[in-house]
């Protein structure tokens, strides 16, 4: 898939390289490098390069949840509500909105299949799977 220009301008031809290997790589790539050299846009360029196979799953320290979000939605164009943040389990079993709905659809029918929770076709975006994971057996799944 292609990138959405304002994305694949930003990056430095060093990040493009980055880019390139994870799809080399099929997607399956470890970004390591020094704080400061854009390892978020080049993981955002990546997930756009695999749209068509979304949703996926960001796990990252729970300040880093929001600005994700944000960059997500900066460089992908996507509206707010598009990217699902877990704080808890109770954010995918709680339907507090439209997208909390969805994703509890999707999270009671994935649970029946076994299969980690997550929105329908977005990014969802969790600090980590301990919590996601005890509530899911609370519920019985």
């Amino acid at each position: 898939a292609a990138l959405p220009p304002a994305l694949r301008d930003a990056l430095a031809p060093f990040q493009r390289e980055g880019v390139d290997f994870i799809v080399r790589r099929n997607g399956r790539a470890l970004l390591a490098d020094d704080m400061g050299l854009g390892k978020t846009v080049q993981a955002i360029a990546a997930l756009a390069v695999y749209r068509a196979d979304w949703p996926a799953l960001i796990i990252t320290p729970t300040s880093a949840r929001l600005p994700w979000r944000h960059e997500l939605c900066r460089w992908l164009e996507l509206p707010r509500n598009a990217v699902l943040v877990v704080s808890s389990a109770n954010d995918l079993h709680g339907a507090h909105d439209t997208a909390m709905a969805e994703a509890r659809e999707d999270a009671d029918a994935k649970a029946r299949q076994k299969v980690q929770p997550n929105a329908r076709g977005r990014p969802a975006i969790s600090r980590e799977t301990r919590p996601v994971l005890r509530g899911k057996a609370r519920a019985g799944a």
